[in-house]
């Protein structure tokens, strides 16, 4: 309510104000600036923000799947549920490192049916993602020079930025709240 009011006050504000400079002689006044726009934004909740979130991040990842020619970087999203629970996580990864996941599970059922027990064959997603670092790198460097001479591209990443940074900034404030019954928070 309080949004809407400050919203229409200073929409009449601004309607008198240019007004009133139309009223004046344009000799007299050689520095003014004209309005072209005003945005007004109003606090988003949560649940807003995470399905802005998602929405850039689907964006961002379709527009950079179109401009790419190497399919190992194409980046595939899906939801998981690596807790084995109903409560599933959106997961996005490049196609390098869904193919370096899938050979080392298969690697370690060959080596568990064929060979002597597995002692850490199976690796975790953190030593295969060590393993791909350089195809990591080569990946940031083609995400960085699209950025730079695709201007669609780029503002999508910015945008993707902004709505993430707004995101972690509302969890952390929201985080530092007390806590009702010290579990529950409502954010």
């Amino acid at each position: 309510m309080r949004t809407v009011f400050s919203t229409l006050l200073l929409s009449i504000a601004l309607i008198d104000l240019v007004n009133a400079q139309d009223d004046e002689d344009p000799s007299e006044a050689p520095t003014r600036q004209e309005l072209e726009q005003i945005i007004v934004t109003s606090d988003r909740t949560f649940s807003a923000l995470r399905f802005m979130l998602q929405d850039a991040k689907e964006d961002l990842y379709a527009t950079f799947n179109d401009l790419i020619d190497d399919e190992d970087f194409f980046v595939d999203c899906r939801k998981t549920n690596y807790t084995r629970t109903r409560i599933q996580k959106d997961v996005c990864v490049p196609r390098f490192f869904d193919e370096a996941i899938t050979e080392n599970a298969r690697n370690s059922i060959d080596f568990m049916n064929f060979g002597p027990p597995a002692v850490e064959i199976l690796l975790s997603e953190a030593s295969i993602a060590r393993e791909q670092n350089r195809r990591f790198e080569e990946l940031r460097s083609t995400i960085e020079t699209l950025a730079l001479e695709d201007e669609s591209f780029g503002e999508a990443l910015l945008e993707f930025a902004r709505i993430q940074r707004e995101y972690d900034y509302r969890k952390a404030t929201c985080e530092a709240k007390p806590a009702v019954l010290f579990v529950f928070r409502k954010c």
